[in-house]
């Protein structure tokens, strides 16, 4: 398919020489290679699928314009379609002869030793259009059931009368949710003459429900009515000149957002007074928001956490070697979050006070008396410190070779990362850290 013999090598070597292990008990034992196959989640695996496919489609027209099989065409000399991809699904399309059949399970085995994928047969299944005879023979012959139409293709029934409405029961059930109201309320679905009524043809002109069942209803099936009414309303919605859609309750158009989706499950469940203006800062790196919203509400792994979670490891502070580590320290209360903490702040009429933890720093991390721009650098403040310190602290955790960065150049790298992300909000950075910071 035109790629380099380099590209090759580069694909083979990466898969090749590639080690898994087995987690037993949550500890990894033991390194095998992979024979075939790829790894679960692999992200390279999506592309090279479709090459292989790309190519399979490619092999496969070339026996069919050799005649090997036909499929059919809709209009006299129109496009012939011999087969339909999706995914790792595919449908053909033979004329009744077995020499078709014949002809297209020989080229599947012969594209099986090429790529290595090979036929499921107890997923395959022959599917007569009208008359075939010798059709359990065929299933014999070639190690495949039959079945007849129609089927459910991806979930979709494939054959079935297009007009009629019991087709797309399934699926519309589907879309109702887990339970569909005729499976809830099965009793009343069987009696209505409306079953297959819209919502608008359900209401009447006054705005009510309106139900026509075929005959009163008993003391239980009343029950299972007012069971019915209670699950979507006594009210219907009201009438308008739109046709029957979803609309989404949250918004004021009917429609789906993710932000009134976020509202709302906050007003439910969200915790009152969240720092948000603290840790979700615009113009910073996300993957620094999502740390500083671990370190806000005590997310992060640190020694006192994975001891307090069952494993048993030495907890002697990485940064200072003073204490026990826990999130806190490392971040507020170590005496090398200290000085970094007292670098990056202005130091004239102002004091470093220490706080509990980054929650109650969060809560407390305002300054009115700045300028415009200097409130936009002190926000920055507390990522960049955050972010210095967690990554040193993993850097001489898990790193072998790895040397230490000296308290000073901490420090600096702070006020580095501050005054970048400052300039990219367009604030003007003076040679004066502290001159950036006031004004």
């Amino acid at each position: 398919m035109g790629f380099s013999t380099k590209w090759y090598k580069w694909i083979r070597f990466g898969y090749s020489t590639a080690s898994f292990s087995v987690l037993i008990n949550g500890s990894a034992f033991g390194f095998f290679k992979s024979k075939r196959g790829v790894r679960q989640g692999c992200p390279m695996f999506p592309l090279l699928f479709n090459i292989d496919m790309e190519g399979f489609s490619r092999y496969l027209d070339r026996d069919a314009s050799l005649g090997l099989f036909n499929g059919f065409s809709v209009v006299n000399d129109g496009l012939v379609v011999n087969y339909l991809h999706y995914a790792d699904d595919t449908i053909f399309f033979l004329d009744n002869k077995k020499e078709e059949l014949t002809n297209l399970f020989s080229t599947l085995h012969v594209f099986e030793f090429i790529a290595g994928l090979n036929v499921n047969t107890s997923k395959t299944r022959i599917i007569a259009i009208e008359e075939v005879s010798e059709l359990n023979a065929l299933e014999d012959e070639f190690g495949c059931k039959t079945d007849t139409l129609p089927f459910l293709y991806l979930r979709m029934p494939l054959g079935a009368k297009p007009s009629s409405t019991t087709i797309w029961n399934p699926i519309l059930e589907r879309w109702r949710g887990e339970t569909s109201l005729m499976n809830s309320f099965n009793d009343l679905y069987k009696l209505d003459r409306l079953r297959n009524a819209t919502i608008a043809e359900h209401i009447t002109v006054e705005g009510s429900w309106k139900f026509d069942f075929k005959r009163i209803l008993t003391y239980g099936e009343a029950n299972s009515l007012a069971a019915l009414f209670h699950f979507i309303g006594y009210d219907p919605p009201a009438m308008d000149t739109l046709p029957d859609t979803r609309r989404w309750p949250l918004h004021s158009g009917g429609i789906f957002s993710v932000k009134t989706l976020y509202a709302k499950m906050i007003y439910d469940d969200g915790i009152d007074n969240s720092p948000y203006n603290f840790v979700w800062v615009s113009g910073i790196p996300p993957k620094v928001n999502f740390l500083l919203w671990c370190a806000v509400y005590g997310k992060l792994n640190s020694q006192d956490m994975i001891q307090y979670k069952g494993i048993d490891i030495h907890s002697s502070c990485i940064l200072c070697g003073d204490c026990n580590e826990s999130q806190d320290h490392i971040l507020i209360h170590c005496k090398v979050a200290h000085k970094i903490w007292s670098s990056i702040t202005p130091n004239e009429q102002w004091a470093w006070v220490f706080l509990e933890s980054m929650l109650s720093l969060a809560s407390a991390w305002f300054n009115n008396k700045l300028s415009t721009s200097g409130k936009v650098v002190w926000n920055i403040i507390p990522a960049a410190v955050v972010w210095v310190l967690w990554k040193e602290r993993n850097c001489r955790t898990f790193e072998e070779n790895y040397n230490y960065k000296t308290d000073e150049e901490l420090c600096i790298e702070a006020k580095s990362l501050v005054l970048t992300w400052a300039a990219s909000f367009g604030i003007t950075i003076y040679v004066n850290y502290f001159y950036s910071i006031r004004n």
